[in-house]
């Protein structure tokens, strides 16, 4: 197998994904995130870190399909029980080109995160 083979390629690839956000309780019911929320919760975190602290992100909704590997009815689920934390803020631009701002506030999330760790 060459260096440059499609297969090596695609294994270096990698959607990382934090199980425990996917335990964070979402809404009046408390039901979890979910796998769907928690991927782009994931990659919302690291972006929101490279931007800083308090400070909006945009990425393309074409940056995020490649980035989650979500079409767009998994990536409308997450968003839609990501809406319903306190920590996760966004607003949608359609022109130009369609993208989302998002603020994630890491605060608050450590402090979800906290609270489920310690089961309150």
């Amino acid at each position: 197998m060459s260096e440059n083979s499609s297969f090596l390629t695609l294994m270096l690839d990698v959607v990382t994904f934090r199980p425990g956000f996917a335990r964070i309780p979402v809404g009046d019911d408390g039901e979890p995130l979910g796998a769907l929320g928690a991927l782009m919760l994931t990659k919302a975190v690291k972006w929101q870190v490279e931007a800083g602290e308090g400070v909006w992100f945009q990425k393309s909704l074409e940056a995020w399909r490649w980035e989650t590997a979500m079409d767009e009815a998994e990536m409308n689920e997450a968003r839609a029980r990501l809406r319903e934390t306190p920590f996760w803020e966004e607003r949608a631009v359609s022109k130009p080109e369609p993208r989302l701002y998002v603020f994630v506030n890491l605060q608050v999330l450590a402090d979800v995160l906290d609270d489920l760790i310690s089961g309150r």
